[in-house]
Order: C-alpha cells, then structure tokens, then sequence
C-alpha cells in the first residue's frame, strides 16, 4: 500500500489518500507541490460547472424533486447532514484524481472536524471501489469529471451540503437505509447491501460489456463505502431515471406478475404515487414504445436471465401534452453546457416521445439473485397457491418481463427515442 499525504490550505483538514493494489506507476506517488497546484485548478473547474448545473436543475420541476436538502434540518437529521458531507468530500477529492486499473480501493480519510455552519463532522474514512472500473463505465455514459464533480462533489468541508435526502424512515424502513439526490436531480445515491455489493462486482466486467450498447440498465456511476465511528455504509451512485424537465403525471412499476401488482388506496393518497402492473390499463392500454425501446428491453431482460438475476422493475413516468403541445428548449440553456442537449431531461436520462405524451421509463433494482429465501417466497406464495408472484428463477422472470412488455407495447407507434 501506499500513502500521499495532502497538507491542508487552512480551511479544509488535512487529508490522507490511499491506495491499494500495485502503485509503482500511480500518479498518486508523485511530488506534493505539483498536484497542489493542478487540484486548484480542479476546485477552479468544478465551481464553474457548479454554477451551470445550477440554473440546469432550476429546469426541473418541483413535482419531479424529491426530499429536503440536508441543511435544512440538521437539528433532527444531523446524521444524514454529516454523512452526505463525508459522501460529497470523498467524492470530490477522489473524481478528480487519476486511477491506475490495478488499484481496486482508494481511500480517503478526515479527522472530527467542524463544517458548514459550524456542525460537527465525525472522523471518517471514505472508501472508493473500483475507481478505475467505474470511471471508465462514466465515460462510456458521456459523463465528463467535472461535470460529475460539480453535481455530486465539495471541494471544502466548510461548504455547504447540496444533495437532497431522502428520510431513512421513509425509504424501506430499515435503520441503514439511506437514499439521496443530486441537486440538480441527475444522479441517485442509494444504500447498497453487502449482497447487492456482492452480486455488482461479480457482475461488473459483464455489465460494463453489455451496456457498450443501447441499454435501460441503471447506470452505475460509482461505488462508495464510508466509515465512521459508529457505522460503515456502503453507497451506489446511479442514474434518477425521473431527472426530466417536464412534470411527471404517473409513475408505474410494472414488472410482468400480478400478485399485489395494483397500487392500494393509501399508496393512491401519496404525494408521488407509484401505480403498478393492473393499474396500467386505467390509464392506457399500450405504451408507445416504438421497435428501438423494444427491442433494448428485450435485449437486456436477456443479459438480466443469463446474468442470474430476477425482480428488477420497468419504470416509467408518464407526462401527458396538452393540445398537442410542442416544447423547445429555450437559447439560455443551450448555452449552459455541451453536456446539456436534451430538450426534456439531463443527459443520461431515457424518454420517448410521441404527439400525446413523454415517457420517461428504465430498468431498476436489478441486482437480486434468486437466492434460497426467493425460492421459498416463489414455493409457498406462488406454487402453492398457483399465483402469478413476482418471485420466479431468473429464466423464467426474464422471459415472463419480455412477455409482458411485448404484450402492452406499440411497437409501431412513430416515436421519438431520446437518451439510447
């Protein structure tokens, strides 16, 4: 292992990066004076795509933002306060550092230090997996450094926190799920299991093969596990497959079963409800997805039942136009960025679209085996009571998604694929 120690300017903790694996020709074992003076230039960059991003996610609507920004309540929610400025820092630091393919772990370290508005930061070790991996699957997804910095990342612990958090309690209510976004809206960062981590970097040579193509897979953009004195977690950074600029008027997740696929009348009463499979055909009959959408759904539900993978999701948001209503993007934001060519969303994000609506859809929560807990979830509520459950073994479950979503598309239907 090898160490660079970066002496801090005066506002910010001295910090400590590791890395692990074979370092001979890692970057990180050069002189201190150099880098010190290309990270400024970095912070430099990053605070200008900051300010861009900004009036892009002003772009979003509200009925699209979900959670409250982690400053606005640090009195009762000081944890996710502390621990989306270790996830923002370590993110900062290390996005903007080169990554050797041999190194499998960098680290990042900081001491119990004060932070914005004078809250208490807990010492933490921040952990990036993969880097190498990662930044190469960022790329393939045309995501820049910078701009990924500037969405995700703080180059001072003094600076204010600006991802939206998710209530733990309000997620899967359990006490180590965590769930926030980007302020912009763009990415997604989410608690990842020791099983989910497992079954991801088992994957991760594969998945990065597959999605070198048309794809609706989540885009995983990093993986993060940070430690403190009371709780290590470990954090996907994805795409919010939602990160429109239009307002979304339903969102369905439909995954082919129809046991307890319909929505009951508390989930109706949400703010953001969540329709499922048999409440599909309240609201259309067929989804315009044209032959490309198709044919990439079919494509991935394949690499999903060889990969050995089952109870992933199609997600759609559905916003209906008005009269037929034409949209075009206005000159100020075609100036932002060239990153920012989509008339209707951050890059990255899938949506079709067609005379009548604007359909935001991708595949989510693909990282399940069919493990031995599944299998008697699939004996004793399905077989037994010959029910359509949503757990099946991974070839079945893909080749019952292709059905279904051949049976509620219009293939033929002329639509506009934006984001493939």
């Amino acid at each position: 292992m090898s160490q660079e120690i970066i002496e801090g300017s005066g506002r910010t903790p001295s910090l400590i990066i590791h890395t692990e694996g074979d370092t001979s020709s890692s970057p990180l074992t050069q002189a201190n004076e150099p880098h010190k003076s290309g990270w400024d230039g970095v912070k430099k960059r990053i605070k200008a795509v900051s300010m861009a991003l900004m009036v892009v996610s002003d772009n979003v609507p509200v009925n699209n933002k979900m959670g409250v920004y982690t400053w606005d309540e640090v009195s009762s929610h000081n944890q996710e306060f502390s621990m989306a400025v270790s996830l923002q820092l370590g993110i900062g630091v290390l996005s903007a550092q080169p990554s050797e393919p041999k190194v499998p772990n960098r680290k990042y370290s900081s001491v119990q230090s004060e932070g914005f508005d004078g809250k208490e930061i807990p010492e933490f070790t921040f952990i990036e997996h993969y880097p190498h991996t990662f930044a190469a699957i960022r790329s393939q997804f045309s995501v820049q450094p910078s701009t990924y910095s500037a969405s995700l990342g703080l180059t001072n612990i003094k600076h204010k926190p600006n991802l939206r958090v998710i209530n733990r309690t309000q997620t899967s209510g359990k006490s180590a799920s965590w769930f926030f976004f980007s302020s912009d809206m763009r990415y997604a960062i989410k608690t990842c299991s020791n099983n989910d981590f497992k079954v991801l970097v088992q994957l991760l040579d594969s998945y990065r093969e597959h999605v070198k193509t048309t794809t609706l897979l989540p885009k995983y953009y990093g993986l993060y596990t940070i430690k403190t004195p009371k709780e290590t977690v470990t954090f996907i950074v994805m795409n919010n497959v939602f990160a429109g600029y239009l307002n979304i008027h339903q969102r369905f997740d439909l995954k082919g079963s129809t046991h307890g696929r319909r929505a009951n009348q508390k989930e109706r009463r949400k703010e953001h409800c969540v329709y499922k499979d048999l409440d599909l055909p309240e609201f259309m009959k067929v989804v315009p997805f044209g032959n490309q959408v198709y044919n990439t759904s079919i494509r991935d539900a394949e690499w999903l039942g060889k990969s050995g993978l089952m109870d992933y999701s199609l997600l759609l948001g559905i916003h209906y136009k008005k009269n037929n209503e034409k949209y075009s993007v206005p000159e100020s934001q075609k100036k932002i960025s060239e990153d920012i060519n989509h008339k209707k969303a951050h890059p990255g994000v899938v949506y079709i679209e067609n005379d009548e609506v604007v359909v935001y859809l991708g595949i989510v929560d693909i990282l399940t085996k069919y493990s031995f807990k599944k299998r008697l979830e699939t004996l004793f509520t399905g077989k037994l009571f010959c029910r359509n459950v949503s757990a099946q073994s991974p070839k079945f479950y893909a080749k019952r998604f292709q059905n279904y979503i051949s049976k509620i598309s219009d293939k033929n239907d002329k639509v506009v694929v934006f984001g493939l």
